[in-house]
This record gives structure tokens, sequence and C-alpha cells, in this order.
């Protein structure tokens, strides 16, 4: 009996733990479908969690893309109009210059002509001085030109070419009422020996020399007019020696003072 009761103890306490061995099978295998339900479930969040992670990103990604690309495409807009503008005023700027040197060429050119032209007519000038004749009928058109500037045409108050009654024939008379008369004016160009004074060629005595002629030569001139057109009863005792060139007459006046006194006393 005690056998049969300790079996029936066993077999009971066997069938016991049996029992909760299949519960705990039961509950681990539920907790097992619980945990992989749940690791699915993580899985799934965790693959839309990224899923929408990837579009932000992305989203992100493609606006700062678009945001830089904008500004970029505005800064070369900007780029390109101030490299348009710099390129259309430097443009303007080197035009300007061009139309400036254009000029400045045009009035060069024109320069060189007129400074040809007034060689041409330095030349013709140097020719016709080198003549005495001719050079004495320029100093006659200068004598003429300034009386005409003066008095036009008016026979009243001056004469060319006049002739006296001693038979010589003067190049000009101013006419003034009495006691003075009849001012005559002669043209003289004593050019020769003023040229060779300042002739470098020449030596220091022949320049000397010259001047010791050109002091004849204006000295002549004076006492040549005096006793040819003053005229006693006819003309005014006094009379003019017009030189038609400044530095001449600078020079007589500036280094010739006993020319001076000689022509007052003549």
């Amino acid at each position: 009996l005690i056998i049969i009761s300790l079996v029936i103890i066993i077999f009971v306490g066997w069938q016991n733990n049996l029992k909760q061995q299949l519960f705990i099978k039961d509950v681990l295998h539920k907790n097992e479908i619980t945990n992989n339900d749940e690791m699915e479930g993580l899985k799934r969040q965790l693959s839309l969690d990224f899923m929408n992670f990837q579009s932000n990103m992305s989203n992100f990604i493609n606006d700062e893309i678009n945001r830089l690309n904008e500004n970029t495409s505005i800064k070369l807009l900007n780029i390109e109009h101030r490299v348009n503008d710099g390129l259309l005023h430097g443009f303007n700027k080197t035009n300007e210059s061009f139309n400036n040197v254009l000029q400045q060429i045009t009035k060069i050119d024109e320069t060189q002509k007129s400074l040809s032209l007034l060689s041409s007519n330095i030349m013709s000038l140097q020719n016709v001085l080198t003549d005495k004749k001719t050079r004495g009928i320029y100093g006659e058109i200068e004598l003429y030109s300034i009386l005409e500037n003066v008095f036009g045409d008016n026979i009243n108050f001056y004469e060319k070419q006049y002739k006296l009654s001693n038979g010589f024939i003067a190049d000009c008379v101013i006419k003034t009422n009495d006691p003075l008369g009849k001012i005559v004016i002669d043209s003289k160009f004593p050019l020769e020996n003023y040229n060779r004074i300042y002739d470098n060629n020449l030596s220091v005595d022949e320049r000397n020399g010259a001047r010791a002629n050109f002091r004849k030569d204006v000295l002549k001139h004076i006492y040549d007019i005096k006793n040819k057109y003053i005229v006693p009863f006819e003309t005014a005792d006094v009379a003019f020696m017009f030189i038609p060139a400044e530095a001449i007459f600078a020079k007589i006046h500036g280094k010739y003072d006993d020319i001076i006194q000689a022509s007052y006393k003549a």
C-alpha cells in the first residue's frame, strides 16, 4: 500500500511537473510569438521611419540644391550683367579714345599741311627777300597795307608813289595841314648785312665787319631820304623811313643809338 501510494504520489508529481513544463513551454512559445510580432512591428516601424527619413532628407537635399542652383543662377546673372556693363563701358571708352586719337591725327595732319604751307610761304618769302628790287616791293606793300588799315583808300589823307618837284618818287606822302604839309614816308630794307651779323658760318671778324656795314647801310638810307624827299616849301622838314622788319627796327633802336641820334640831326 505504501509502495502504491508512493507510486501514485510520484506519478501525480510527475504529472504535475509535466503540466508545469507544458505550461512553461506554452508561455515561452507565446512569448516567442509575441517577441517575433514585436520585432516584425519594430522592423516595419524602423523601415517606415527610415523611408520617411530618406524621403525627407531627399526632399531637403533637393530643396537645398534647387536653392543653391537658384542663388548660383542669380549670381551668375548679376556677374553677366556686370561683365556686360563693364565691357560696354570699356568699349565706349575705347571708342571715345579712338575717336579722340582720330581727331588728334586729323589735327596733326592739318598742322602738317599748315606747316608745309608755311614752309612754302617762308621759302617764297626768302626768295623775295634775296632780291633787292622785290624786297623793295615787299616793303612798299607792307607800308600800303598799314596805311589802308588806318586811312582806307581815301586819297585826301595819303597818296602812293608821289612824284616830287625834284623828280624823285616817294613811296608815300601823308597829307597834313600847314605848317607841316606833306610828310614823306619811304620804305627801306637793309637786310644783307643784317643777316650776315647772325651768320654762324662767318668768322667773328666778318660778323663785326657786317655790323659796321649795317650801320653804314642805315645811315646811307637816312641821308638818301633827307636829300631826296625833304623839299623846302613842298614837304615837311621831316621824313620817315619805314622798315618792314620788326627785328631790324628793334636792332637799330636797341644797339645803334648813334644811328637814332644821326637821324634826328639829319
